[in-house]
């Protein structure tokens, strides 16, 4: 969109205000994020990582628990997250 130079900034719609702040600050319009996916629960955990039981609450306990949210007995794990905190210990060669 362009401007012309003469114009008064009071007569600026707010859509041309918004067109010249991004190009005075260089910000890029925001790239659409894919949604997080999550798992549920033990049963959740067990299924993403095709583990038994024992497993998947030692990961929830050591491994993943930054992407692991628990309120009660609600658990809530966040995939990707859980994935690469995973990939990047590794405690466990037979899964994954």
């Amino acid at each position: 969109m362009e401007i012309e130079n003469g114009r008064i900034m009071a007569t600026l719609s707010v859509g041309e205000f918004k067109e010249v702040m991004k190009d005075l600050t260089g910000v890029k319009p925001d790239i659409e994020k894919k949604p997080h996916t999550y798992v549920y629960g033990i049963p959740g955990i067990m299924q993403l990582f095709k583990c038994c039981r024992s497993t998947a609450q030692t990961l929830k306990a050591t491994v993943i628990k930054d992407a692991v949210s628990q309120t009660g007995r609600k658990i809530v794990v966040d995939v990707e997250y859980a994935i690469a905190l995973f990939k990047a210990n590794k405690p466990f060669k037979n899964i994954g």
